[in-house]
This record gives structure tokens, sequence and C-alpha cells, in this order.
């Protein structure tokens, strides 16, 4: 029996007996052929040349030779459109095997130092083929992490209609307290950190180092809705305001309410928000939410007491007059 020229195909004599291992062999050769030159033609198509899948292993050329990629290449595969990071994780051995996982963690990928008009361009567009979440850029060094796409997306009583990406600092920023004394009355929107009373300057740090990293005409300006008075420690009151970079609540972290009041059946807290879900970063890597810093959130949990998250992991709460680290949310657009 002899063998085709290029791919080296069975190829029986008129003489011998048919032998279905052979013919089988065959067509495990084609399948595998042709799926290779599927991946290789997306690589190309995104721009990333050189790659190929061979038996099932990632390698990348070098010079005249094709090498195993090694587990350092996840970011490669994404590139090349080999791998969506949209729940199904890639796992490389140290010889290239290539493992699929769903549901598992969630790898981070260095998208850069700079929010480039690529980067820019991909959002606005609405295609998020070169930003997801686990992508994070290093700017200043400063690490920020893409946290979910087009959160805000179609809500607020001026509908947004802007394609963007959250986006959260891995630490805090700066520290800052909510309030001079201990005391919630004015919710969020009234309190000092946020009015920037009593020499507070807190929030307006945050905001010039974020400005000054993506620049102001990139970030999203939102409608939302806060809670605007708290009564006996439970929000008694709200409004829709402008939203720009602001901390985040107990849902988009955690998932949940943890210490923010509830309805009781009798008291119907005004608790209305549209930032009511879990931020996608933290629901696929919770070991983001804990950064070995206090950091606060902006619901009021009492009469005294804000939300925040513990340096130690814990989902926490503290007088409104301590200080904490400002870890706050916005949208790149």
């Amino acid at each position: 029996m002899q063998q085709s020229t290029n791919y080296n195909f069975n190829l029986p004599e008129a003489t011998d007996f048919a032998d279905i291992a052979d013919l089988s062999a065959n067509w495990e050769d084609v399948d595998e052929i042709i799926h290779n030159h599927e991946v290789s033609a997306l690589a190309s198509e995104n721009g990333v040349h050189g790659t190929r899948l061979y038996n099932n292993k990632l390698q990348i050329k070098n010079g005249n030779d094709w090498e195993d990629a090694q587990a350092c290449d996840v970011a490669t595969l994404i590139k090349a459109g080999i791998v969506k990071p949209d729940g199904v994780t890639i796992y490389i051995d140290a010889d290239g095997t290539i493992h699929a996982r769903q549901g598992r963690y969630l790898p981070s990928v260095s998208l850069g130092t700079s929010y480039t008009a690529e980067l820019k361009a991909d959002i606005t567009s609405g295609k998020f083929e070169k930003t997801f979440t686990g992508g994070y850029l290093t700017i200043n060094d400063r690490i920020y992490d893409l946290a979910h796409p087009n959160y805000l997306k179609h809500c607020g009583d001026t509908e947004c209609t802007t394609n963007h990406f959250m986006v959260v600092p891995r630490t805090p920023l700066v520290n800052g307290t909510m309030n001079s004394t201990h005391v919630t009355t004015g919710g969020y929107p009234g309190s000092d950190f946020k009015t920037g009373n009593n020499s507070n300057t807190a929030l307006a740090q945050a905001k010039a180092i974020i400005e000054a990293d993506f620049g102001a005409e990139n970030i999203l300006h939102y409608r939302e809705y806060f809670e605007t008075a708290v009564t006996d420690g439970r929000p008694s009151g709200g409004a829709w305001a402008d939203a720009y970079i602001e901390l985040m609540n107990e849902r988009m972290v955690y998932g949940n309410p943890v210490f923010t009041v509830a309805n009781d059946g009798t008291h119907i807290p005004t608790i209305y928000t549209t930032s009511k879900t879990q931020l996608e970063l933290f629901a696929k890597r919770p070991d983001l939410i804990c950064c070995r810093a206090n950091w606060w959130l902006r619901d009021p949990v009492s009469a005294a007491y804000f939300a925040c998250v513990g340096s130690d992991g814990l989902a926490n709460y503290d007088n409104a007059g301590g200080s904490n680290g400002i870890r706050p949310v916005f949208a790149i657009c």
C-alpha cells in the first residue's frame, strides 16, 4: 500500500483488501487538516500570523520552525480569535496541548498601557472583539480591569444608548471619608464625599487620576437613581441624577445586598437603582473583590454606617466618618 505525496493518505493497491482502519485513518487526517486550515485562516483574519493548531497544540512560527506555545500564550489565542473569553477558559499545558473548561477561572489578559484608538473603536462599535471582561490596562503603574460590557445600556430616565465598557481600578486610588461625622442622613448624593464639603476632596482626586489616565472625553456620563435621604437608617427618598465616576454598590460587587436594608413587607425602602446586577468581572473573578485594602461602597446601611469591602475579604460596613479606600467604577466609551 502506498501513501499520497502531500498528506500521506493511505492508498490501497488494486490487489489489496479494503481495511476499515486505513479508511478511518484517512478521514481522521482530512478532519485535522481542514480544522487546522480553518484556525489558521481565522488567525490571519484577526491580524495574527504565524499561528497554527497542530495535533491539538497551538504552535507559533519562530523563523522557519514551528514551536509549541506555552501557558503564557493565552493572550495570543484570544487575539487570534481562536478563543473568545466568554466563560470558556482555555488552559495550555507546558507542551502546548489545549484544554477548554466551561465556567472556570477567567484569565487576566493585558490590553496594553493606554486606552488606544483601536480599543475605543472596538467599544464604540459595540463589537467587543478586542475588549473583554478579564482584559486590563496598566496606565501610569495603575491597573484597570474591564468589568462589564454595556452594563448601563437602555437604562436611565434618559436612555443610555452609547456602547461602553465598565472599568474598575484593581486597587483604591486614594483614601477618604464619607462624612465628617458618623451620619448617613443625605445618603450617598448628600455625603461630604460626593459634594466635596468639609474639605473632602477624595472623589475629586480620584476623578482627576482617571481623567488623566483615560481622557475625560472617553468617560461616559449617564443617569442613575440614587437614595437622597435616609431616615432611621433606612433609605427614604431618591431621585434621578447625573452620574460619571461613582462608588459601586453592594449589588455590583456581590450580586446581592448584604447589609443594605430590604423590603420587610411593611416598609418599602427607596433603593431603586439601575446598578442592580453583579459586574461580570466579580462574578467570574471574585478574588478581585478583595485587594487587601478597605474600600467604600455607596450604600447606607444604618443611621451611622455605609457599606464597604474589608481588607480581609469580608463584606463589611464602617462609620461614615471613617477613612477607607476609593475604588470607583466608570464607563469608557
